[in-house]
């Protein structure tokens, strides 16, 4: 399977240094959330949660 010249430009390496920098970043003190490396785990505000378990009980 070929895939498209874009998707071959992207690389891996740059989500690495997006990482270093924000690494660096926190490291002086700073608040990060890391959204570069995918799936951060912050959990669900309570409000979006209730707002769910609503919708699913109401169909």
């Amino acid at each position: 399977m070929e895939l498209s010249e874009r998707i071959h430009r992207l690389g891996t390496e740059t989500a690495f240094v997006v990482s270093e920098e924000a690494a660096k970043f926190a490291a002086a003190g700073n608040k990060v959330y890391p959204f570069h490396l995918g799936d951060i785990n912050l959990p669900t505000p309570e409000n979006i949660v209730n707002a769910a378990f609503k919708a699913v009980k109401e169909g």
